[in-house]
């Protein structure tokens, strides 16, 4: 037992890669040395090793606690002389075997695995965001990219707007210019007394043409006004057919789900004429 106990300090790991068998055997020979010796030395020894065991590894401990062939080893562990000097050795050794303390013992142990499979989680997710880091990286610099070339070409458009709009200004500008020169040499040319004639006519074109656009832009307002209350005309007239088409529909099948009301009481008037005119088809036919 000594030699098994110096295992057991050194490298405890061992103890678990032998077979469950020898297993087995090596704590039926540590219980029974434990309760078979009267010698104090050899029961403190295999008390301590006992309990390093238990102390050790989850697995032994869970199959003191829990196998059947070591059922009643916490009961004749607390029958055990409690004034020895392994005293305290043992009462640790019971209270390892106790529910309470296996509770805590299993519960610790799931602690540890939760943990380990957080531990092992939180590695993973970590690895996999380190992996898709690159491709991150290189689809933030593409987007970033896209944006800017996005922004550029927006401004280089409103530069070309902008440029094309002081274009078309100074051409309207010259064009004025070299009408008001074309019409002051025009008037130069022109006889004095003709002067007022040709403003006359010049302000009866500028008139007929003001009123050519401003009949053209009246009748495209009335055609779009007409079109859409046409549009609604044509609208309101789907609707009320539709709701027509619904509420006959609703008025057919009430009469055709109407409740079946009786036959009508016959009054005496009614019925004396239904025996006259039975009484007058008994007599055409006899």
């Amino acid at each position: 037992m000594m030699m098994l106990q110096n295992i057991l300090q050194i490298n405890s790991g061992d103890l678990l890669r032998i077979g469950r068998k020898a297993l087995y055997s090596i704590l039926d020979e540590v219980i029974f040395k434990l309760f078979s010796t009267p010698s104090p030395v050899i029961r403190s020894t295999a008390t301590k090793l006992l309990l390093l065991m238990a102390e050790s590894h989850q697995e032994i401990l869970i199959l003191l606690r829990q196998s059947t062939c070591y059922k009643g080893l916490r009961s004749l562990l607390s029958k055990q002389e409690t004034g020895t000097e392994f005293s305290q050795e043992l009462r640790q050794l019971i209270g390892l075997l106790s529910p309470t303390v296996y509770q805590e013992v299993e519960e610790q142990k799931l602690h540890q695995a939760a943990c380990l499979i957080q531990a092992y989680w939180k590695g993973f997710q970590t690895r996999k965001r380190l992996k898709k880091l690159p491709y991150a990286v290189i689809a933030l610099q593409r987007s970033f990219r896209s944006k800017r070339s996005k922004m550029l070409l927006e401004i280089n458009r409103q530069k070309e707007e902008e440029d094309l709009k002081l274009q078309l200004q100074l051409q309207r500008q010259r064009a004025m210019r070299l009408s008001r020169e074309l019409q002051l040499s025009m008037l130069e040319i022109v006889h004095p007394g003709q002067v007022e004639k040709l403003y006359r006519e010049m302000e009866e074109k500028s008139a007929l043409i003001i009123q050519k656009h401003w009949r053209g832009y009246r009748e495209r307002k009335n055609f779009h006004q007409q079109r859409q209350s046409l549009i609604e005309y044509k609208a309101a007239v789907t609707l009320q057919r539709a709701a027509l088409k619904f509420l006959a529909k609703c008025r057919k099948k009430k009469k055709l789900f109407a409740p079946w009301r009786g036959l009508q009481e016959l009054t005496d008037a009614h019925r004396v004429e239904l025996k006259k005119q039975v009484d007058d088809y008994v007599r055409r036919h006899l």
